[in-house]
């Protein structure tokens, strides 16, 4: 859902090119019930605009601890703005909202089936 509104709303004129992952180090907070939970910081650069700016990146990858998503060196396919090269959009970083988007959906069915069953 997020990569269909991304499509509407941004231009396909934005460019393509090819990120290097720098780090992707984890990151671990305290949830609710006190256990460490957490998740991945990717950080990357890549060469933007005509005259090959260097810009960075970043974005959070939920995952399990001991299995890093991304390796240092790796490379990334990225879109960025041309007229604003430090903007930029990751595709693969969109899953991350997917339990989210699946809880919502959920919530909301389960709304209108309660008010049919109450209703009729």
């Amino acid at each position: 859902m997020i990569n269909l509104f991304w499509k509407l709303t941004h231009p396909r004129a934005w460019s393509t090119t090819n990120a290097t992952v720098d780090s992707c180090e984890w990151v671990r907070s305290n949830d609710h019930e006190g256990e460490i939970a957490g998740h991945y910081q990717v950080k990357f650069t890549y060469l933007a605009g005509e005259s090959g700016q260097v810009n960075h990146g970043e974005f959070c990858h939920q995952g399990i601890r001991h299995i890093a998503p991304y390796a240092a060196g790796e490379r990334l396919a990225i879109q960025f703005d041309p007229r604003k090269p430090g903007r930029y959009h990751f595709s693969g970083a969109a899953p991350n909202y997917e339990k989210l988007e699946a809880i919502v959906v959920m919530t909301v069915f389960a709304l209108l089936a309660g008010y049919v069953l109450y209703a009729f």
